[in-house]
């Protein structure tokens, strides 16, 4: 499992410190009423490109309705949107069982929809940046996201980005052109992401991490020298970028804004304190003598 996977029960989401925000726990952890019980937006996990969801067994045997639920895949009409639903309605996907001995101690359920943590998408959606308050406005923002409706159908091809100004239009290459499209991760560390994209036409380049403002990229493009480029806010918690045609190197780096400051202040202040203590010492030293 990588480490930006949440886990599903009494789960959290891993790796990248210091770049969760409010919307990650809300789009992702927040369950939400669901017949007389409650269910995970499952969506969400297949856009943020979850393989598996880990069960411990303690979970299986206090709500075994609950895993047979989980276990379902989403049907072709509600991958398409054409069927609104908050849970799938398909076959059950795969598990595999860890084991410390003889004793079972965690299911694993391969989602067989996960989607690429890179990819690229043609069919972009501008959104106006959505305000913290009030929340309702965010909730229903992020409800689109999270389960399968006709106004956002698949998010395998679809992509929302909040945006004030217009985004070009984008369409898909010509069908039996030589040129493909490829989008793959050669770096992956915490801090920092590379991705490697070859793009037949112009489009969207979604890395399936957290958007955060302490992200920066740059990006060199058909072998020119390396550029600084906004990240988009894509469904809301992931990044982008849109670009022509061509071969690219994008390169995510993290740098905390908040920790170079909280450095700064911290080492003038202790600076100054050794500038006082060194003053007193010389007075009285002045004063002994």
């Amino acid at each position: 499992m990588r480490g930006n996977t949440p886990l599903v029960h009494h789960w959290g989401k891993c790796g990248e410190p210091g770049t969760a925000m409010e919307a990650d726990f809300e789009l992702l952890c927040s369950p939400v009423p669901h017949g007389t019980g409650s269910t995970f937006p499952r969506r969400t996990f297949d856009m943020a490109s979850v393989e598996f969801f880990v069960v411990s067994t303690r979970a299986v045997l206090e709500d075994s309705e609950a895993l047979v639920e989980l276990r379902r895949a989403w049907t072709v009409e509600q991958r398409d949107g054409q069927v609104s639903g908050i849970t799938p309605e398909g076959s059950i996907m795969p598990v595999l069982q860890a084991s410390v001995g003889d004793r079972p101690v965690a299911i694993y359920i391969r989602n067989d929809s996960a989607l690429p943590r890179a990819r690229i998408v043609r069919d972009v959606r501008r959104a106006d940046p959505v305000p913290a308050r009030p929340r309702s406005r965010r909730l229903a923002f992020l409800f689109d996201i999270a389960f399968p409706n006709a106004r956002l159908p698949s998010i395998a091809s679809t992509a929302v980005v909040e945006s004030v100004t217009p985004l070009p239009e984008l369409v898909p290459p010509p069908a039996g052109g030589d040129a493909k499209d490829s989008c793959h991760i050669v770096t992956d560390a915490p801090r920092h992401v590379v991705i490697e994209a070859n793009l037949a036409a112009a489009g969207l380049v979604i890395l399936a991490d957290t958007f955060h403002p302490d992200w920066h990229l740059r990006v060199a493009s058909d072998g020119s020298e390396p550029r600084v480029m906004s990240i988009l806010r894509v469904n809301r918690v992931q990044r982008g970028c849109l670009l022509p045609a061509g071969k690219h190197r994008l390169e995510y780096r993290h740098r905390s804004v908040t920790f170079e400051r909280g450095a700064v202040v911290s080492s003038t202040a202790w600076l100054a304190m050794l500038a006082t203590a060194a003053a007193i010492c010389l007075c009285r030293r002045k004063s002994v003598a």
